[in-house]
């Protein structure tokens, strides 16, 4: 449904063109005022713009988990039937919270070290990532963390070894840091905390508005709240119900090497890539709003 407030979609793009530039911004206005739209919808809404533009900023967008890509299931109707599309929506509250995305960074680094900090870094850039090109990037920008580790390590103590000259120089030296195992670590700890979450599906069906409370008949000795969250809980269809199970679960692959370092890496399997992309979420910073909690999300393509 279109986003009522008109100073939020004005905020809200006005991000989006500082963040993507001026085409994702006019694609994401529509969205805002429009509500929920199909690829066509969009094209018609926008005509100054090609189509091919359209199509690609929709996908940036969608990307950068500024706007949500569902399927729309096919209706059988007594004489009629639709078939199924698929429908684009913006977030307009995603949008508004990028703007705190150094507070999040900030409160990452504070609470689980500057690995984990890269690592949302690299979420918050990048937008929905596979496990293997969040590495990558990691790696890059988490370079210097071994040469200083290494600079410490070979670092002579001349202290001791003038005040012992029989120290055993054949003592072996503590291992070198393997930054891709420490990577895959934090990687593990931060789903286990709920900070890296899989990408939702693109099957998944349009959300049921919310409910108001005051639109919910109360049952005996019930809150019209929680009564609410029963019935949206009771509407879920199966590939909700799916993601819901997977969304916070591991790849078996990852799980598997941060546990042995000879366990083979994911390639180029197509179910084991889809089941380690990225993305940001709302629970932690909902959960943890006091603490400005960062939200990204490990996912299924």
């Amino acid at each position: 449904m279109p986003y009522k407030n008109p100073q939020a979609v004005s905020l809200a793009t006005e991000i989006v063109k500082d963040f993507l530039g001026e085409g994702a911004a006019t694609v994401c206005k529509h969205l805002l005022t429009k509500g929920q739209q199909t690829l066509q919808d969009v094209i018609r809404g926008i005509p100054d713009m090609p189509s091919s533009q359209v199509k690609r900023n929709l996908l940036v967008l969608v990307q950068h988990n500024l706007a949500n890509a569902y399927t729309q299931p096919e209706e059988i109707y007594m004489k009629s039937r639709r078939a199924s599309f698929h429908a684009y929506e913006a977030c307009p509250d995603r949008i508004i919270q990028t703007v705190r995305y150094a507070r999040f960074i900030l409160h990452i680094k504070k609470e689980l070290g500057e690995v984990a900090e890269k690592i949302i870094e690299a979420l918050l850039e990048n937008g929905r990532l596979r496990f293997d090109q969040l590495s990558s990037a990691v790696t890059a920008r988490c370079a210097h963390l071994l040469s200083a580790e290494a600079d410490n390590v070979d670092q002579p103590e001349s202290s001791s070894s003038a005040d012992s000259p029989n120290t055993n120089s054949s003592i072996t030296p503590p291992p070198a840091v393997n930054l891709e195992e420490r990577i895959r670590n934090v990687f593990v700890s931060l789903v286990q905390s709920y900070y890296i979450e899989r990408v939702p599906p693109c099957d998944l069906p349009p959300p049921l508005h919310k409910i108001h409370t005051n639109a919910i008949k109360k049952k005996a000795g019930s809150k019209a709240g929680i009564v609410a969250e029963e019935v949206v809980q009771s509407a879920k269809t199966l590939p909700e119900l799916v993601y819901s199970k997977q969304r916070f679960r591991l790849p078996t692959d990852v799980i598997m090497g941060s546990s042995s370092s000879s366990a083979p890496a994911s390639k180029t399997t197509t179910t084991t890539a889809a089941a380690a992309d990225c993305k940001l979420s709302n629970d932690n910073d909902n959960n943890n709003s006091n603490n400005n909690a960062t939200e990204a999300a490990a996912a299924a393509a």
